[in-house]
């Protein structure tokens, strides 16, 4: 049966964490005023949203002068980065200027610069990344030289766990002059990441991937002035996204990285904890497996893995039918083939390609949870080959 301790895809979706929940529950009702009037209720409504602004604001330590604009996903708000600086550069000089990418991204980078390109407003040159889905640094910072208008790099992939070596595409950036956008949805819920010390240009995440709910994103400007709105209206979060402010959800994500914050040791202390029995146990009890991304440098919580010659929607849906929920790759996409575009760019063979998995655990996990997945998992393992054989 399907209950909440079985639930292993953690980066497709989080539950609502109960403060989260508290939190935003008299926006709905007693304090639901639009935060654009000028009475007592938008004043209450225009301070949640305030506090909230700052709240965020102090949990990245963004330098002064950054500014914040709620948005309604982290892919939104990352289209408003990538559509400001292709655009921008393209009405000032009448050229597509170079936007660099890794070929790891999300669907919501990736498929944004490859529209605006289509489009003629951009050009992208994709980065490759190692066997364990590293970039290539030194690919980059030879690319660099070609004076590209922006990067985006990722700064954790969701679909391999690979955590980005981002200090240095920071200092690499700032040597060669060039912003640099991390898409850090997956990133900001298993690491604290400080503006201050590493000078992200644009930083964009989530809620829902962060115990908030879905429908509400952020993107974090040190310089907000190079931001130009793609969504037109009546002007709020200065201008740059119209649409009356989502209030409760604003107060949720703030109120959700708070707990983030809070809880950071012991919680990502028993997300690895939780990993690597996981992965040691696959390891152990799974012939022809292999553990896909980079074995340390990892998001705490995540676990990714190809089984040699199985179809991972059999494996995913085998699972399914005992409890357990996994995943084949980013929730975004609906078939194998950008997951087994991931397992290509990392350089695995043609029989390892279809057996890609996603194991990412969370607030209800447990050591017990875990070893009724492996167990279940080794079962289907089995099965499945037999059936194939």
């Amino acid at each position: 049966m399907a209950t909440i301790e079985n639930y292993f895809d953690y980066a497709a979706t989080t539950p609502v964490h109960p403060r989260a929940a508290a939190a935003m529950q008299r926006y709905f009702q007693s304090d639901f005023g639009n935060p654009s009037s000028a009475h007592a209720f938008g004043q209450v409504a225009f301070h949640a949203v305030q506090a909230s602004r700052d709240s965020l604001l102090t949990h990245f330590n963004a330098p002064a002068g950054s500014e914040i604009v709620f948005t309604g996903s982290s892919t939104e708000a990352a289209n408003l980065v990538i559509w400001s600086r292709a655009i921008d550069f393209y009405r000032r000089t009448g050229r597509p200027g170079l936007i660099l990418i890794s070929a790891t991204e999300h669907a919501a980078v990736r498929n944004t610069v490859s529209q605006l390109e289509a489009y003629g407003f951009c050009r992208m040159k994709v980065i490759p990344v190692d066997s364990a889905a590293i970039l290539r640094l030194d690919v980059f910072e030879a690319s660099l030289a070609e004076d590209p208008v922006l990067v985006s790099i990722i700064g954790a992939n969701n679909e391999l766990g690979t955590v980005q070596p981002v200090r240095e595409v920071v200092r690499m950036c700032q040597a060669a002059g060039v912003p640099y956008h991390c898409d850090a949805t997956q990133l900001v819920a298993h690491s604290l990441l400080d503006l201050t010390e590493c000078p992200v240009d644009y930083l964009t995440f989530s809620g829902h991937k962060c115990y908030a709910p879905k429908g509400i994103g952020a993107l974090i400007a040190r310089e907000p002035s190079s931001l130009r709105a793609h969504i037109f209206g009546a002007g709020q979060e200065r201008g740059l996204r119209a649409g009356t402010e989502n209030v409760p959800y604003i107060v949720a994500i703030a109120e959700a990285y708070r707990l983030l914050k809070e809880t950071y040791p012991e919680r990502v202390r028993a997300e690895t904890g939780l990993r690597e029995r996981l992965i040691g146990r696959v390891l152990d009890e799974v012939p022809d497996v292999r553990l896909t991304g980079d074995p340390e440098s990892r998001l705490s919580n995540h676990a990714s893995f190809s089984f040699k010659g199985i179809d991972s929607l059999m494996l995913q849906s085998a699972l399914d039918q005992e409890g357990y929920a996994v995943s084949i790759g980013s929730a975004c996409r609906s078939n194998q083939v950008r997951g087994q575009q991931q397992l290509v760019e990392i350089g695995l063979p043609p029989d390892w390609l279809s057996g890609g998995l996603r194991i990412t655990n969370g607030l209800y996990s447990t050591p017990e949870s875990v070893d009724g997945l492996v167990g279940a998992l080794k079962e289907a393992v089995s099965k499945i080959r037999g059936f194939l054989s």
